[in-house]
């Protein structure tokens, strides 16, 4: 606790450069000394650990001492640029979020004690919820999105209050037991961990952090009840309980709407990069036709102009995330939607060979490009020129690829129509797997 103190505190040499630090200064010295001067706390063995007056007394003492030493400096007269009075005022509210765990952090049932007095903001603050709005208002435009007003009533308490009793709370559902998600119970527990990030929204709705965390949340929602939905119940049993699938299409687009303002406010590359990853992730979920909506058998999803928009929506986000840091996993998808958008075949191998190039150690890309070369030989024929020119340029071995290529340029294309014994398409297996080759 004392170096993460003495981190919050290394401001100080600021302290100087500020008019009004003086005030700020003797309000929070006196905040604590008042508030802690008394306090009992909890630490995690459920021992009490009572705050001396003398420590707290020697603290008051040392901000004074600190505050006369600034007021001597502030005569000297420099002022603040607006850059950097927002980058120190950042660094005040961090030192008082430290304080706060310093006063309620060291137990989990304090914490949980301090939620049961504040189950939620005012009533007055929850009518026409603006967040709730956001993420459930049919009409909304997604590709338009705009800032919400601050509420300024009570934000002196509230303003990270559910925060901080979010972050403290055990959020993920993974460890349960299985088919727990699909239970009233399961429902009930995302929508309670849910609601500390809403309330945090409504006084501080661009919290970068707040939006990404409410959007993992659904978007676990969805995860768990796909995996333990095609588990524990087959495509008729789902069927018979419309609950879950609106569950899964509600909790989808909650969480697509929250990565889409976290998108907004992401500051970095790396924070837009992993926004632009989740984005395209959770609009390929809608494509995929497995259980337990579909039996991959009699039922397959319909590719209408929704169907459509889902593919170009995630091939876009893939995109940029792809232009901001290539990964293998980018372009594996990349590969996957140019096939579903029936994009050339040279587009849709070079990304998978881009994405086993980028990473050898995986497996999925490999048996991705098998899988689509097999399917382009069957349904175009093993005497197509083009198609075999086009499976050719992305061999996995190059002095192969070399071999057939030069194969395949002197070989005339009305020989190899009238002379099939001669030329034969077959795969052999090298370093990587099967290959084709023309023998």
């Amino acid at each position: 606790m004392v170096d993460s103190i003495s981190n919050t505190l290394d401001f100080r040499i600021d302290w100087n450069r500020i008019n009004e630090i003086t005030s700020v200064k003797k309000d929070v010295s006196e905040g604590i000394y008042k508030g802690v001067s008394s306090c009992k706390v909890q630490n995690k063995d459920s021992t009490e650990v009572e705050c001396e007056d003398n420590m707290v007394a020697g603290t008051d003492c040392k901000l004074v001492e600190e505050e006369n030493s600034g007021n001597q400096l502030i005569e000297h007269g420099n002022e603040l640029s607006e850059d950097e009075a927002e980058e120190l005022e950042s660094k005040i509210d961090g030192a008082l979020d430290q304080c706060f765990f310093c006063l309620y952090g060291l137990n989990l049932k304090v914490l949980r004690a301090i939620r049961k007095h504040f189950l939620q903001p005012p009533e007055d603050l929850l009518t026409g919820n603006p967040i709730d709005k956001f993420l459930d208002d049919p009409n909304l435009c997604e590709d338009k999105l705009s800032e919400e007003a601050r509420s300024e009533p009570y934000v002196d308490v509230y303003c990270n209050l559910y925060h901080f009793l979010a972050l403290s709370e055990e959020m993920s559902a993974t460890d349960k037991w299985p088919g727990f998600v699909l239970t009233k119970e399961g429902e009930e527990f995302f929508e309670q961990n849910a609601k500390l990030f809403k309330y945090d929204l409504m006084y501080n709705p661009l919290r970068f952090e707040s939006w990404q965390r409410l959007g993992n949340i659904y978007d676990e929602e969805v995860d768990l009840l796909r995996n333990d939905g095609s588990k524990h119940i087959n495509v008729v049993g789902w069927r018979k309980n419309p609950t879950l699938s609106e569950r899964v299409e509600t909790s989808r687009r909650r969480s697509g709407r929250c990565l889409l303002m976290s998108l907004a406010l992401a500051k970095t590359s790396a924070q837009q990069c992993e926004i632009h990853e989740l984005l395209a992730l959770v609009y390929y979920d809608s494509l995929q036709n497995v259980v337990p909506f579909y039996d991959q058998r009699s039922a397959l999803p319909l590719k209408d102009a929704t169907w459509m928009a889902f593919c170009e929506s995630s091939m876009k986000h893939f995109k940029k995330a792809f232009a901001l840091k290539q990964d293998w996993l980018h372009a594996f998808y990349l590969g996957k939607l140019s096939e579903k958008l029936e994009y050339s075949y040279e587009i849709a191998l070079s990304y998978y060979t881009k994405a086993i190039s980028l990473n050898t150690s995986v497996v999925d890309p490999v048996y991705r490009m098998h899988a689509s070369r097999l399917k382009l030989l069957i349904k175009c024929g093993k005497q197509n020129m083009e198609i075999l020119k086009v499976l050719s340029a992305d061999s996995f071995d190059q002095s192969v690829k070399e071999a057939v290529t030069s194969i395949l340029g002197s070989t005339d294309s009305s020989s190899l129509n009238t002379k099939e014994s001669c030329i034969h398409a077959k795969f052999v297996d090298t370093k990587h797997g099967g290959l084709l080759l023309l023998a």
